[in-house]
């Protein structure tokens, strides 16, 4: 007896691989190729991270909850530092895969559009 395929089963079956495919740790020469494009960026102890300056501290807050609402809507939630008043610190990894995902790889694209819309 052979068993049919239904749509609704495939549908399925991709979702579930893509979003297995996001919480996959990636390699080092992995990051380290997706990051080249995003200015700034830099992979060191399991997390990749960057450091954005501000003209001023309001503009630095501004920053910190565009990102913090991106990354709620993501339901990924990176690390964030405030300081010298203007500059802001970012680092994403996955925890419960002990490094970078693809996840963390999109949050910091998303990252990166936000910035230039405040510049």
């Amino acid at each position: 007896m052979q068993k049919r395929i239904t749509f609704n089963t495939l549908f399925l079956c991709l979702f579930l691989n893509k979003q297995f495919e996001e919480l996959m740790r990636l390699s080092n020469k992995e990051i380290e190729s997706k990051i080249l494009s995003y200015e700034g960026w830099s992979y060191k102890s399991g997390q990749i991270s960057k450091e954005y300056q501000f003209k001023d501290f309001q503009q630095a807050l501004k920053f910190v909850n565009k990102i913090g609402a991106a990354a709620e809507e993501a339901n990924h939630h990176p690390d964030i530092f405030i300081h010298n008043w203007n500059k802001v610190r970012v680092s994403l990894s996955t925890h419960d895969e002990g490094g970078v995902t693809q996840k963390d790889i999109q949050l910091a694209k998303i990252f990166q559009s936000i910035q230039k819309k405040l510049l």
